[in-house]
């Protein structure tokens, strides 16, 4: 009864705010709202994470249905997947001058060389390379190799950088920010994806017409085995507010045995952190995000797969076919107007290891969408 009140008082502030934007009421970790969906079937939305938390973070199981996740897949096959970049990917050539600059910039010490710490942030910013072995590096650079765990500056201006990313890139992708490949898919091209977005808008509560009014192209994506991942980032960022990605509604297409978790950083769900936290900057977030780059922020075999330090709280899920997750990039002030953004909302997809692992997202923007042709 209690449960039905809150929907029903919910679902009608959401009809008094017609088309505006509204957050759904977490109200504590663990609470569960039933939802009716078209199909006739109920889901329930779980709070995993709330306010007091971090950020609220909910889960819907089953919210899509075998059939439907398998028709995602069949409607992307593999072959027209291309490999996910990021804006670091096709970076300029490192040219001995570069490299001068590079390396005068990062030895702050002026000690000239720079330690693992220093090369480790190289390599993140030229390449979002954010792990890697030192063996690795000095079996491919033997100038470097008699130097230790330093690099000095005749030895790294002289290096052939571009020859060995491009040799790690090809031998260790999963040492990247990204290893994945996707696609996108239009809902107009594919009209079965409008019963998902019916779906999004049913357990967010938010109206169907601002859904599909906002709702980015949904994008599909195919983790390999064996190390696919995506390292922690933001799906929006803090100061595009017009066109921010307000929310990200995350969808597992198959179970994932091991591995393949989706973990929220900025989540505690000890709950030892003010609330205000979430809104810091980037002077409390910057550290947090160089920490859980690195695939060892994820769960481990070696740890009995729980969190490591020092996110041994944060919201980690596995993955399990039909699976949604949703969460706010962007606050919502009380007259429905997008507002503060959630630094907290940072997030990853941990390594797989026997299985691939299919996922989708849809983006609901601060503003309506152009199809993904027009962008």
């Amino acid at each position: 009864m209690v449960n039905a009140l809150a929907n029903f008082i919910f679902l009608l502030a959401a009809i008094v705010a017609g088309d505006q934007y509204v957050v759904r009421d977490p109200v504590r970790v663990n609470y569960e709202l039933p939802v009716q969906l078209k199909d006739g079937r109920e889901v329930t939305v779980v709070t995993r994470s709330d306010f007091s938390t971090g950020l609220p973070v909910f889960e819907v199981k089953d919210l899509l249905t075998e059939e439907e996740c398998n028709a995602i897949r069949s409607a992307a096959p593999k072959e027209m997947l291309e490999r996910s970049e990021t804006s670091t990917d096709k970076g300029k050539p490192i040219s001995a001058k570069r490299a001068a600059k590079i390396f005068k910039n990062l030895d702050e010490n002026r000690d000239k060389s720079l330690d693992a710490e220093e090369i480790a942030e190289f390599f993140k910013e030229a390449a979002d390379m954010v792990d890697f072995s030192w063996e690795f590096l000095t079996a491919r650079l033997p100038n470097i190799a008699t130097t230790g765990l330093k690099v000095g500056k005749e030895e790294f201006i002289t290096a052939d950088w571009d020859g060995f990313f491009s040799s790690a890139k090809t031998m260790h992708p999963e040492w990247f920010a990204r290893h994945s490949r996707q696609t996108w898919m239009g809902y107009s091209d594919h009209p079965f994806l409008e019963t998902v977005l019916d779906k999004v808008a049913a357990v967010t509560g938010l109206s169907e017409r601002l859904v599909r009014k906002t709702a980015e192209p949904m994008q599909v994506l195919l983790y390999p085995p064996h190390g696919g991942h995506y390292s922690c980032h933001h799906d929006t960022a803090p100061d595009g507010l017009d066109d921010a990605r307000f929310m990200t509604v995350f969808f597992f297409l198959n179970d994932v045995a091991d591995g393949g978790e989706t973990v929220l950083f900025g989540t505690d769900l000890n709950g030892t952190f003010p609330e205000d936290r979430a809104f810091a900057g980037e002077d409390i977030w910057g550290p947090i995000e160089s920490q859980c780059q690195s695939v060892l922020s994820c769960p481990q075999p070696s740890r009995g797969h729980a969190m490591p330090q020092p996110f041994s709280s944060a919201l980690a899920v596995k993955p399990r076919m039909g699976t949604a997750l949703f969460w706010y990039n962007m606050a919502v002030d009380p007259k429905g107007h997008i507002g503060q953004f959630y630094w907290s909302s940072i997030h990853r997809g941990c390594p797989t290891r026997a299985d691939e692992k299919w996922a989708a997202n849809v983006w609901l923007h601060a503003r309506a969408k152009k199809s993904r042709k027009e962008l």
